[in-house]
């Protein structure tokens, strides 16, 4: 059986109840996938510190903690597997593409 559900992961209590509650409903937690993303529509050069962090608290800091919270449930349970999806050229710098969580992954 396959269940999904968006989980918006800039709040801690959102994502603690996301995670227990898919893994209750169906007694555990096979996979999560990763699609964060947000995207200012500005040049760079016009971002403001509101946007900085909406795009980090989004693209890195909620991916981060709702994985975390995912990989516990997954270790107290039955295992399980993380897939992070990025684009492609994430990896290439000056791309202009964000790389935050391609990174992250690949130092974990």
């Amino acid at each position: 059986m396959t269940f999904s559900r968006t989980v918006r992961g800039a709040s801690s209590a959102h994502r603690e109840a996301s995670t227990r509650g898919v893994a209750g409903r169906h007694d555990r937690l096979d996979t999560l996938v990763n699609n964060a993303g947000a995207v200012i529509a500005n040049p760079f050069t016009d971002y403001t510190a509101a946007d900085c962090a909406t795009v980090a608290g989004v693209s890195l800091t909620g991916s981060f903690w709702l994985t975390q919270r995912a990989i516990a449930e997954m270790a107290v349970r039955y295992g399980g597997h993380v897939v992070t999806v990025s684009a492609t050229l994430a990896g290439i710098a000056g791309s202009g593409t964000p790389s935050r969580l391609d990174r992250l992954r690949k130092d974990i």
